[in-house]
């Protein structure tokens, strides 16, 4: 096992460790269970982000790669999972966050570290890191969307069936997930628009003498576009009132299994001519 496969483990074990901590100690009756899951995130954290810096050293840039940008995100996870611990210690987001988090480092797992590109160079190299840029803040803003419209949907159940959430496992008010979800969304859907305009433009000029059927038809980019499309769709119907509310919930949650689906799920599964360029990633 190389040292970088050491260092991809050990904040891999740290963010599933947290995760059991979380869940076991409330079942079981553990005490001090936020400060040890804080503590293992913030370990693995650390330990990630050691790892980032060590693959930069290397000649890896980062989001030049599916993987580098899944490390990018779960770093982001991991920075708000703490952040969130701390400022609101009542509030279960760790619930949602912790899973996400163990959930993309698997999904990094199996995408591979090996995986390198060289970016071009010249003008393109800056229109490939734009392109992974916006996608990676677009992507962000849709994840948060998914965990405001898991954690909608659970506080509807509660309410529903007239449960009393107990100490330490409050979530945020309806009114509040829902505007936490539409604002994210709001975000999230114009930088994915411009982000992949930017990758069809990159995939245009990067491979001359294609046609552009040829491009649309491609697994990767027919994905993308119905993530698209589902996400305008979001946006739109959320300002009818009469679909807001448990609708929006799960169409964003479709939203983001889609997503998952088209940037992880091609990357390992379906051959794509989208792997083959620089960024590796739409």
């Amino acid at each position: 096992m190389t040292l970088e496969n050491v260092r991809f483990f050990c904040f891999a074990a740290s963010y599933t460790t947290a995760l059991g901590l979380y869940f076991a100690a409330d079942r079981f009756g553990l005490p001090w269970r936020r400060l040890l899951s804080i503590g293992f995130v913030v370990a693995g954290l650390l330990a990630q982000l050691i790892y980032m810096g060590y693959r930069y050293e290397g000649g890896v840039p980062p989001l030049s790669t599916l993987f580098e940008v899944l490390l990018v995100v779960i770093a982001s996870l991991a920075l708000g999972f703490i952040v969130l611990e701390v400022e609101y210690p009542d509030r279960a987001f760790g619930a949602f966050l912790l899973p996400t988090i163990v959930a993309l480092t698997v999904a990094a797992a199996l995408v591979g570290e090996d995986r390198g590109r060289a970016l071009p160079e010249g003008i393109w190299r800056a229109w490939v890191v734009l392109h992974a840029t916006l996608l990676l803040i677009g992507a962000l803003s849709v994840s948060i969307s998914f965990l405001c419209g898991v954690m909608y949907l659970v506080q509807v159940r509660r309410l529903k069936r007239k449960e009393l959430a107990s100490a330490g496992w409050k979530l945020p008010s309806l009114e509040t997930l829902e505007r936490w979800t539409h604002t994210s969304l709001v975000i999230g859907f114009p930088l994915l628009t411009i982000g992949l305009g930017i990758g069809f433009a990159i995939a245009l000029a990067l491979r001359p003498g294609q046609t552009t059927l040829g491009t649309l038809a491609d697994p990767k980019v027919v994905l993308a576009v119905l993530t698209w499309i589902v996400l305008g769709v979001v946006v739109l119907v959320h300002r009818d009132p009469k679909f807001r509310g448990r609708r929006v919930a799960y169409l964003t949650m479709i939203a983001f299994l889609l997503l998952a689906i088209t940037t992880v799920g091609v990357e390992v599964l379906v051959p794509s001519w989208h792997q083959s360029l620089p960024g590796g990633w739409s």
